[in-house]
C-alpha cells in the first residue's frame, strides 16, 4: 500500500511522488522473470507470441487440431527469424475429451512437439474430479 501522502495526491489526480521502489521485487532481486505465454489460434496471434514471449499454447481436444497450429507456430518462427525456441503448450477441457484417453492424449501432444499439456476442468468440481483426472493421466 502506498504511504498517506501517496495516497491523498493519487486522490487528487497530482503526480505520484516518489515512494522509494526503484528496486523492488517480487522475489529476491535478479530473479528471472516468469515465462510469458501467448494463447490463440490466428496467426496474427501466434505472430505476437513468436515476436515478444517465452511460448504460445492454445485450446485443443485432439493432436491434429494441435499439430495443425505447432506447425503454424514453427512456420512462423522460421519465417520472422526467431532464434530463442518457443516453447508449445496444450489447454484441454475435460468435459470435451474422454477422460479415459487423456494419458493416450497427452503422449500425442507431446509426440507433435507440445512441452506441456494443462488440463482445463469447468463442469468437474471437486477433489473426485481431479482424482479421476490424475489417476486417467497419470
Amino acid at each position: 500500500m502506498l504511504p498517506s501522502a501517496a495516497r491523498t495526491v493519487a486522490r487528487r489526480g497530482g503526480k505520484r511522488p516518489d515512494v522509494g521502489l526503484d528496486a523492488a521485487s517480487l522475489g529476491p532481486l535478479g530473479i528471472d522473470p516468469p515465462p510469458i505465454f501467448v494463447g490463440g489460434e490466428k496467426d496474427q496471434t501466434i505472430a505476437i507470441a513468436v515476436d515478444h514471449a517465452d511460448g504460445w499454447n492454445a485450446v485443443v481436444h485432439d493432436t491434429k487440431h494441435f499439430t495443425e497450429l505447432a506447425r503454424t507456430v514453427d512456420r512462423l518462427c522460421a519465417r520472422l527469424g526467431r532464434q530463442a525456441p518457443l516453447s508449445k503448450g496444450a489447454q484441454v477441457f475435460v468435459r470435451d475429451i474422454d477422460i479415459s484417453e487423456a494419458r493416450r492424449l497427452v503422449t500425442e501432444l507431446e509426440s507433435a512437439g507440445a512441452h506441456t499439456v494443462m488440463f482445463v476442468l469447468v463442469d468437474e468440481r471437486g477433489p473426485a474430479a481431479v482424482r479421476r483426472l490424475a489417476r486417467a493421466v497419470l
